[in-house]
């Protein structure tokens, strides 16, 4: 993951490229860590790193010796590794979201971190930043915060998942695409006037998260109705394309969604069978399902 990442200087700038300069400031060294290997100047090919006589040097792996050529009298500089300085970044995020500083530090958790609240009274939401750069590990800190948080919250992600926008909808948390929020230029991080809104209160109360949809139930309470054939068709479209659309969803998830969008009464694994029938069928030609 890249917020954990350690890498030398020339990986940092090919990865983050225009965006370099003005995150330098955001990297910090990794005093006596040195790369194991940095990326060849011309060609891009891994180099690996050793040392010679009191200098650096960096040759290609082996199979690799005709495609490049080996680097030598390499500094220090050019080899140590580099991270993120988390805990730079989320001040400077939370500053320019305009965000309040927690009355107590929260330890950071692996994928995500409590940076600060936004509002007041009963439209004050607590602001999680998340370290997901796939629709699938968003997925995951999505379900994390939701067990975290027990008060109206916001999760900033790097870029738009539909799956996690759909999740954290089902929730009551507000998602928020960090690049739509923050812009980082010459003159820093700059943030989006408005770009979290106000939790809405309830009954004149602070608001509280929004409870899953409740299965089906009769007249008369006591067992959930049993869902029709056309809902369930319509329940195993919704699951082949969630999955067609979304290639990192798996199965259980596209299943769970599909439930809870049509509040049916069906459990996951019943209707991962219709959706394998319609599989199969898709795959001989039968289209209609």
């Amino acid at each position: 993951m890249l917020h954990d990442s350690t890498w030398a200087l020339a990986d940092w700038r090919r990865l983050l490229e225009d965006r370099f300069d003005c995150m330098r400031g955001y990297l910090e060294k990794c005093i006596g860590q040195i790369a194991s290997t940095i990326p060849c100047p011309n060609t891009g090919l891994r180099l690996v790193v050793g040392r010679r006589v009191g200098m650096y040097i960096a040759f290609p792996e082996e199979g690799c010796e005709s495609a490049t050529e080996q680097l030598t009298n390499l500094t220090e500089e050019d080899v140590i590794s580099w991270r993120l300085n988390l805990d730079r970044l989320e001040l400077d995020i939370s500053r320019a979201l305009g965000l309040k500083p927690l009355e107590s530090a929260m330890p950071r958790e692996r994928w995500f971190s409590l940076i600060g609240t936004s509002g007041e009274g009963a439209g004050r939401r607590r602001v999680y930043l998340g370290y997901a750069f796939t629709e699938r590990d968003g997925l995951e800190v999505c379900m994390a915060v939701a067990r975290q948080s027990q008060e109206p919250s916001c999760l900033l992600l790097p870029a738009f998942f539909p799956a996690c926008d759909e999740l954290l909808r089902r929730f009551g948390i507000e998602h928020v695409v960090l690049e739509e929020a923050v812009s980082i230029g010459p003159d820093g991080l700059v943030g989006k006037a408005g770009a979290i809104r106000p939790a809405e209160p309830t009954s004149g109360a602070e608001a509280k998260q929004k409870p899953l949809p409740r299965k089906k139930r009769g007249k008369q309470g006591g067992r959930p109705v049993a869902d029709t054939e056309v809902q369930i068709r319509a329940a195993v479209q919704d699951v082949l394309a969630r999955l067609k659309n979304n290639r990192y969803l798996r199965m259980k998830r596209a299943c769970e969604l599909a439930i809870e969008k049509k509040a049916l009464s069906i459990q996951w694994e019943a209707l991962r069978k219709h959706v394998k029938k319609a599989q199969q069928a898709l795959l001989k030609g039968k289209h209609k399902v």
